[in-house]
């Protein structure tokens, strides 16, 4: 239709012809084709013969449509032709183009499909993306919660530990103190048997001792009770010098 259409751009009152169409430029006067130039000779040349006479009028007529016969119908025969040409060219350039947009519409379609799928793959993975980012955000909060209670509970152990070591730093005081006076006992209890050996010793001596003037079998005492016997033969030597 666009190609056709362009004999408007020309002036022609017939169909245009496909040589004129592609030979056309815009801003650019088109090729007179034969039949024009035939026209334009033949309307001068009836100016010139209007100007004869009647009877000489009829011959020139007459002459002039023989030769126009003559020299036209070779003109028309091709002009016709070139335009059955060109109707058959048009045609299958329109089958053409008509298979070029089936084909173009197929791939529209095709691509449309392929869009669909594409946005249902889009809508899935955004799907997918949500849900991982929920999953992410669970674990992010947590491994925060986790991190909080490890700090909390670190704090506490280290507070416990504090108060532990305290109380061992305490309580080793205390042993110590109590060692002391374990050891100081100690020695006062051995002070104290020493003494009470010497004591008893001393006065097993004076007791004993005594009675031996009385007992010569005496040799001997034993401290038991607290209390003294002369024996004359007891667990401990009796020496009166």
């Amino acid at each position: 239709m666009g190609l056709i259409n362009l004999s408007k751009k020309f002036g022609f009152k017939k169909e245009a012809k496909l040589d004129d169409v592609l030979a056309y430029r815009p801003g650019s006067t088109p090729q007179k084709t034969k039949t024009e130039k035939i026209s334009e000779f033949f309307s001068g040349f009836g100016k010139k013969i209007r100007a004869l006479d009647p009877k000489g009028l009829k011959i020139a007529m007459i002459i002039a449509g023989v030769l126009l016969l003559v020299i036209a119908q070779p003109a028309i025969t091709g002009y016709v032709v070139k335009n059955k040409n060109t109707i058959s060219i048009l045609e299958l350039e329109n089958i053409k183009l008509g298979s070029e947009v089936q084909l173009m519409k197929n791939m529209t379609n095709d691509y449309e499909t392929q869009i669909i799928d594409l946005e249902k793959d889009i809508a899935i993975t955004n799907n997918q993306v949500e849900s991982c980012n929920k999953i992410n955000d669970d674990l992010t909060n947590n491994i925060k919660e986790c991190n909080s209670n490890h700090d909390n509970y670190k704090k506490e152990m280290e507070t416990k530990n504090s108060d532990l070591q305290s109380q061992i730093t305490s309580k080793e005081d205390i042993i110590n103190n109590l060692n002391t006076q374990i050891s100081d006992l100690n020695e006062e209890i051995a002070l104290s048997e020493t003494n009470y050996e010497t004591l008893g010793k001393n006065t097993a001596k004076n007791i004993c001792c005594t009675q031996k003037i009385y007992n010569s079998a005496i040799n001997s005492y034993e401290i038991k009770n607290n209390e003294i016997y002369c024996l004359s033969n007891g667990p401990s030597q009796l020496t009166c010098f």
